[in-house]
């Protein structure tokens, strides 16, 4: 049988989430601790959401199965901001108006994440932001605390591997979306920045077709890698060009890369890739000595054995985790639980250490992450 594609099996998970949320049993009769969560579940930016959701629901699952907090159910009410922020504001003020409701966990995409962390703080209640960041070092507003690595330091890996191997000359391919836009020019920032030249910079066509000729341009600048910032199989048809025109080039590439899928895919091209990925993803290569060790397996081990978690479903697990810790030693008081978060307490997690203090709110380090290759049909840590 073939496998499901990541969003099918994203969508196949979710369908079995209204009943893990039902309502308690009479077993568990006391009331629900309710946390909201405002994600982009439908919409052609629905993957992370869906990957976020199921995270969610894996939690949940697991803290009920282990008796709940303090002998209550845990509960996580999802709303669906169709990617819209103006609906997405609507749906953080719906779950704000509900008094049980102690923190909300949500903004999987940019175009909603400024508009929900606004409307949360306005309605003072925890919400633990996942949207993608392009720097640290944001503006503190009291009632948000940010968890996605910072982008510069996951890129940063990468041209930081460049530079170990005297790869002087990059050429920047990436996809003509938000993601690609962004991740390119922090790339191309940072890579000058360390005494690197960018020979050729070139965002590719929509859609899932990369043209020879992007890749043929880069190769007679005299490029000796290749920085790709592609979303979705983007990453699949760019190794397949290379391996076509710039067999044994190496190309450094960031997490949309770091699947099964383009590990199947690419073949023996994979071989040349140099990819940042979350450890979760990659689990089996994580050593019982790293301080993330135990939270990593404790989260892979809550998914099946054919689904491999990815960052911001990491970074989902992480935040519900952070409001439980808080929950079980502050109480289901919103501003206790806020308090609580920025209490400067250190929070391993399983995408890195989180240390968050009033002038603070986005501190977490990077060992969630690392760098992985290709190598024979598998992954392996890269040099």
């Amino acid at each position: 049988m073939r496998s499901l594609s990541r969003r099918s099996a994203l969508v196949a998970i979710l369908a079995c989430i209204p009943a893990f949320f039902a309502p308690p049993s009479a077993a568990q009769s006391r009331a629900p601790i309710l946390i909201g969560a405002v994600l982009t579940l439908t919409g052609s930016s629905s993957v992370p959401g869906l990957s976020t959701a199921a995270s969610l629901d894996a939690v949940v699952r697991h803290v009920n199965a282990k008796g709940g907090i303090a002998g209550r159910p845990l509960e996580v009410r999802i709303l669906d901001d169709g990617g819209n922020a103006d609906h997405a504001v609507e749906e953080l003020k719906r779950l704000a108006n509900e008094a049980d409701v102690i923190a909300v966990v949500g903004a999987t995409q940019r175009s909603t994440a400024a508009a929900l962390e606004q409307a949360a703080n306005e309605a003072q209640i925890p919400f633990l932001s996942l949207a993608p960041r392009q720097a640290g070092g944001e503006p503190v507003l009291p009632w948000v605390f940010r968890l996605a690595v910072p982008e510069p330091v996951r890129i940063g890996l990468l041209i930081d591997y460049a530079k170990r191997h005297s790869l002087s000359r990059l050429a920047v391919l990436f996809s003509n979306d938000e993601y690609g836009q962004n991740a390119a020019k922090i790339g191309s920032q940072l890579a000058t920045s360390a005494g690197l030249t960018i020979v050729n910079s070139e965002p590719l066509p929509a859609g899932n077709k990369v043209d020879d000729a992007y890749v043929l341009r880069a190769k007679a600048n005299g490029t000796q890698s290749f920085l790709a910032f592609v979303s979705e199989r983007r990453p699949i048809v760019l190794a397949k060009a290379m391996a076509v025109r710039t067999p044994g080039l190496s190309a450094l590439s960031d997490v949309p890369a770091a699947t099964a899928d383009f590990l199947r895919a690419a073949g023996k091209e994979a071989n040349y890739w140099r990819i940042a990925s979350p450890k979760v993803a990659v689990a089996q290569l994580v050593p019982a000595s790293d301080p993330l060790h135990a939270a990593i397996v404790d989260f892979v081990s809550l998914y099946p054995p054919s689904v491999r978690p990815d960052a911001i479903s990491g970074s989902a697990h992480d935040a519900l985790m952070m409001v439980i810790d808080a929950t079980r030693s502050a109480g289901p008081d919103r501003a206790k639980i806020r308090a609580a978060l920025e209490s400067g307490k250190e929070f391993v997690g399983a995408m890195g250490v989180y240390s968050m203090s009033p002038s603070d709110h986005g501190a977490v380090d990077s060992q969630g992450l690392t760098l992985i290759e290709g190598s024979s049909g598998t992954w392996k840590k890269a040099d």
